[in-house]
């Protein structure tokens, strides 16, 4: 793995001049867990990306976001890095949905959990940890939304958070790998929906 050592500018337009504060606070729980997570051998292939799934999906629940609102964040996300890629053509989109078959029992064991996996298992106290860690600096993101002093869009803020996760988890393939991630949590919540509508309508009959 490369070490670049580099200045620190704080990236006001990106996470607001009022948020900047609460954004940098989220970044240095993030370095912690994210160093906790590399030095572990075993997080590598299928493991790197059982944790990516998990980082992501803790990211969203800690910022309270609904079934619909999911939907829609992560068909936002996908789309867009499926444009990147010329990944929206129905035969990338069959490979993809080949991809979320083959780890369809790993994301159950995310979302909604609980994880049988044993290396799930392992780490997701490490990463609960991590999700108690930002709630302080969430609780006043949520505020400034309150507020109408956000100033950034909750999605596009959101969507930086989860980028600069998945940025420094991934070394290599960093774009891909994160679209692979959004797409999974893509069909996943929306296979969710999907599941929650036909409860429903049972319930009506």
């Amino acid at each position: 793995m490369e070490v670049v050592i580099d200045s620190y500018e704080r990236e006001l337009e990106r996470y607001g001049s009022l948020n900047i504060n609460n954004s940098e606070s989220l970044f240095t729980t993030d370095s912690t867990l994210i160093l906790q997570i590399l030095s572990n051998a075993e997080v590598k292939g299928d493991h790197l990306l059982q944790c990516a799934i998990l980082g992501v999906h803790l990211l969203v629940e800690s910022f309270d976001l609904s079934l619909t609102e999911k939907n829609e964040f992560f068909s936002y996300l996908s789309y867009g890095f499926r444009e990147e890629f010329s990944a929206n053509s129905t035969a990338a989109k069959k490979q993809l949905g080949e991809k979320y078959r083959n780890y369809r029992s790993m994301l159950w064991q995310v979302v909604p959990g609980p994880p049988k996996d044993p290396f799930l298992k392992e780490i997701l106290p490490l990463y609960q940890g991590w999700q108690n860690s930002m709630k302080e600096s969430i609780r006043k993101i949520a505020g400034l939304k309150e507020k109408r002093q956000l100033e950034i869009d909750p999605y596009d803020l959101l969507a930086s958070y989860i980028h600069m996760h998945l940025n420094r988890l991934f070394d290599n393939n960093q774009r891909l790998s994160e679209m692979v991630v959004y797409d999974l949590l893509n069909q996943h919540y929306r296979s969710l929906a999907a599941i929650k509508k036909s409860n429903k309508m049972h319930l009506q009959i």
